[in-house]
């Protein structure tokens, strides 16, 4: 699915987490506003999640393809592949540590503190 803004039409989750679906015609602020300052809002103010269903959205294709290298990454020949067929960005290793913020941020308000030191280096990085 494509769109021309970055969206869906209710708010979801993302694990137990609310996940927030304004309706943005940018993507950088989209990723800001609806899906890294939520995360760092909640693991400031601790607040505790009620658990929901997983829902998606319609965002940037770096997102699915940058959280493939969170926990080890697929062997070479999937993201040759995937470049082959739709051509990955220069900086698309920098973009996808970026776009692995939001998925850190879950797991650090889900699962605790191991996952603030890589916070902390990509957003100082960043």
């Amino acid at each position: 699915m494509q769109g021309k803004q970055f969206r869906l039409a209710t708010d979801n989750y993302m694990g137990s987490l609310p996940q927030s679906n304004q309706l943005t015609d940018n993507w950088i602020d989209f990723f800001i506003q609806q899906r890294l300052l939520p995360q760092v809002k909640l693991a400031v103010n601790r607040q505790l999640p009620e658990p929901v269903q997983v829902k998606q959205f319609f965002g940037h294709r770096s997102i699915d393809i940058a959280m493939t290298t969170l926990f080890g990454g697929f062997d070479n020949l999937f993201y040759e592949s995937y470049n082959y067929h739709y051509r990955l960005p220069v900086n698309y290793r920098q973009q996808w540590k970026v776009c692995n913020l939001y998925p850190l941020l879950i797991h650090l308000n889900l699962f605790g503190k191991s996952y603030l030191a890589d916070i902390v280096h990509t957003i100082a990085r960043y």
